[in-house]
């Protein structure tokens, strides 16, 4: 798929004079600024806060685009926040779907319609947090398991248990499971086990 849109890296600028130079920005900025509103509001409408494009926005501080009252430096500030968010292929409501689509098919939701790959997306990524967190607790005891180890072992559950991860039990078990098998994995004493349970009481 493409960016969700194709914008020049350079702003093109039309005069040399400084108020003629700001203005020529201005235009471009806000034009794109429309576009970026519009689009992060459809991904809300459309419940797909857990895609990248969004997750800029919010990390951003989910501003309101603007070009009011912005000199030409600010302006350019403006335009880069802008151009990480449009830039992505899930700024879009389509390219959300799709990216959700693929990664479901990647975690081992089969099957599901994409109001439910909604929910087991947002239920595979609470998990991964959950471990993570919990890994962070023993990192300095040497035990420390790579992303992608961590996914492949939540992909294993869901595929293997065909549960979802769309409620609070099944959530528990799923962190009980994975957690058991980082243990495991990282050859953690039994001791370490029993504590992590705490881990998977509380959503």
């Amino acid at each position: 798929m493409t960016n969700g849109i194709i914008i020049n890296v350079e702003l093109q600028t039309e005069h040399t004079g400084a108020k003629s130079k700001r203005d020529s920005i201005a235009r471009q900025v806000s034009r794109y600024a429309q576009m970026a509103n519009k689009r992060m509001q459809r991904l809300e409408d459309n419940n797909l806060q857990m895609v990248g494009a969004f997750k800029e926005w919010e990390r951003q501080g989910k501003p309101h685009y603007s070009v009011k009252g912005k000199d030409y430096n600010e302006l350019q500030s403006e335009f880069w926040k802008i151009k990480k968010v449009l830039d992505d292929t899930t700024s879009t409501v389509r390219g959300a779907n799709y990216y959700l689509r693929n990664m479901a098919s990647q975690m081992g939701f089969k099957n599901m319609s994409l109001s439910e790959i909604k929910e087991n997306v947002v239920g595979y990524w609470k998990v991964f947090s959950r471990v993570q967190q919990y890994l962070s607790t023993v990192e300095n005891e040497g035990y420390n398991i790579g992303s992608p180890r961590i996914q492949e072992m939540i992909t294993n559950y869901v595929t293997t248990s065909k549960r979802d991860l769309n409620n609070v039990e099944d959530l528990n078990n799923a962190l009980s499971s994975v957690l058991q098998e980082v243990g495991e994995y990282a050859q953690m004493p039994e001791e370490m086990l029993v504590g992590a349970k705490v881990w998977y009481e509380v959503w």
